[in-house]
């Protein structure tokens, strides 16, 4: 998918999980991590915020989680994810509080015992 229109297209018929946009993570660390699935997600999240009206809420939606998975394995984030989270929240609502909490939550780590 290399061309606009191709890309346009994917998103505006855009109907359910994916393939070419959950995180598709090898299991490797540092220099072999590997999601094979980035490099289109990110063409898809290049294009989609100047066109958000044409983006259905699933979309965002599974952006958002697969992004998240992709951070909580990478250890960062990349300078879209906040932009990102705002689409979905914006498109999705309150109706899909849950999955976004569930991605915030990702990250969290239990906090160490504390001995006295």
């Amino acid at each position: 998918m290399e061309n606009t229109e191709t890309l346009a297209e994917f998103i505006r018929s855009y109907d359910g999980w994916h393939e070419l946009i959950c995180f598709d993570w090898n299991g490797g660390s540092a220099e072999t991590f590997s999601d094979g699935n980035a490099d289109f997600r990110r063409l898809v999240l290049g294009y989609a915020p100047a066109k958000p009206e044409t983006v259905p809420p699933q979309l965002w939606r599974d952006l958002f989680a697969a992004e998240a998975a992709w951070s909580a394995k990478a250890w960062c984030a990349f300078r879209f994810f906040p932009e990102l989270a705002a689409h979905f929240l914006n498109a999705c609502g309150a109706a899909e509080l849950e999955t976004f909490s569930d991605a915030c939550t990702l990250h969290s780590t239990p906090a160490p015992p504390i001995i006295i």
